[in-house]
């Protein structure tokens, strides 16, 4: 079993914020916190990603390439 450690802080929020948060989660904004940066970590990765597949979509031989791989996995290759 892995064990976790935690850290206490404080924050400061305006009032429509600190509202919000307290409609969306009502008194456990520990675990939206934790939700809303562990999807903040995964941005960076995303981004890069899609960088990489709209350049490999301009990439005249590497979509050509891709068309052989096709080609080769439909005749069950």
């Amino acid at each position: 079993m892995r064990h976790i450690t935690t850290h206490r802080t404080t924050i400061t929020l305006v009032d429509d914020s600190f509202a919000f948060l307290n409609r969306v989660v009502g008194d456990n904004r520990s675990v939206y916190i934790i939700q809303l940066s562990k999807q903040a970590c995964k941005i960076p990765g995303e981004k890069l990603l899609f960088k990489a597949n709209q350049e490999g979509a301009q990439d005249a031989d590497y979509q050509e390439e891709l068309k052989k791989w096709e080609s080769a996995l439909s005749v069950g290759l």
